[in-house]
């Protein structure tokens, strides 16, 4: 396997830029982004949503809403999965795996109780993660 990663300089980053840049998209690659709508319509294998962006994005929204419990309940299933992850193996990674099927079901459960709607930013984000699910 290759890992490489592509970047170019732009003064925005609308689909034109993308498509004139990388006018194939990356058909045969996992594109990691931050949800910015034109790299969610990028041509690519797998789309992933850039953890870091994710647990950047949840600090804030939990210091913003600190009596909200899902915010903290979404950075912990992402540590959890991050931790499964490093002590995962090759083997293990590409079969039925009970630990990460359990961190799966929590995220399904944590999508079904959404935060409180007052709390515009954090559901906002809850929506977000509803539409992108299958990247995270």
């Amino acid at each position: 396997d290759s890992y490489l990663t592509f970047i170019t300089h732009s003064d925005n980053r609308a689909g034109d830029t993308i498509r004139t840049h990388f006018p194939n998209g990356f058909p045969t690659s996992t594109l990691v982004h931050d949800g910015w709508k034109p790299q969610l319509n990028t041509e690519a294998k797998y789309h992933q949503s850039c953890l870091s962006h994710l647990q950047r994005t949840l600090k804030y929204l939990n210091e913003r809403y600190p009596n909200s419990q899902w915010g903290v309940d979404f950075i912990k299933l992402l540590y959890a999965a991050l931790e499964l992850k490093r002590g995962m193996s090759s083997e293990e990674y590409k079969l039925d795996f009970t630990p990460r099927n359990q961190i799966i079901e929590q995220f399904e459960k944590l999508l079904a109780t959404p935060p409180n709607i007052d709390d515009k930013e954090l559901y906002t984000f809850y929506k977000r993660i509803g539409r992108e699910k299958e990247f995270i």
